[in-house]
């Protein structure tokens, strides 16, 4: 199945936003018992294994309940852009980011191989403004609101900020 973690909300003065490195605190299910995971695991693309199937994947565990393999695989989106900007210093860095569209931004996919993905626990956001000014490891707050300030009297923002993960294939 491939999942896709998507951020919604409300948006101003944002062209695309990224996740500051690709690993999630997630609620897994297994599929073949209909058993949810009692803990968060942690998703990342940084693990990597190679199992005799030559499937290749960032976490694999058994389901304690009926030892089926429960695997994920964490990508980028196919969407992303690279855009050379200023930073705070004037100098030229490249960023990568995945634009703003109708439905919001993804900034994930999760491949899984016998692993529901239920439910993603916190995002840690990059944010690209409408004139170009990037921001690292913004969160949302208890209001479900991620917001900053920069000169001169500049404002960004995401409103009703929501984690959505959503099944695109089966």
């Amino acid at each position: 199945m491939k999942y896709e973690l998507n951020i919604t909300g409300e948006f101003t003065n944002i062209q695309g936003m990224s996740a500051e490195e690709l690993t999630f605190p997630a609620k897994l299910r297994c599929p073949s018992c209909n058993e949810a995971h009692a803990k968060v695991v942690v998703l990342t693309d940084e693990s990597s294994k190679s199992e005799k199937r030559v499937y290749k994947c960032n976490f694999e565990m058994s389901c304690k309940f009926c030892a089926a393999d429960l695997q994920v695989t964490v990508k980028l989106p196919e969407k992303t852009l690279k855009k050379t900007i200023k930073d705070y210093y004037g100098d030229a860095v490249e960023v990568e980011y995945s634009p703003i569209n109708v439905g919001g931004c993804t900034v994930a996919v999760f491949e899984t191989n016998g692993a529901i993905i239920e439910e993603i626990k916190d995002v840690s956001l990059n944010i690209l403004t409408e004139d170009d000014r990037w921001f690292e490891k913004m969160h949302a707050d208890e209001s479900r609101t991620v917001t900053g300030e920069y000169p001169p009297n500049k404002i960004f923002s995401i409103v009703n900020y929501k984690n959505e993960v959503k099944q695109v294939k089966k």
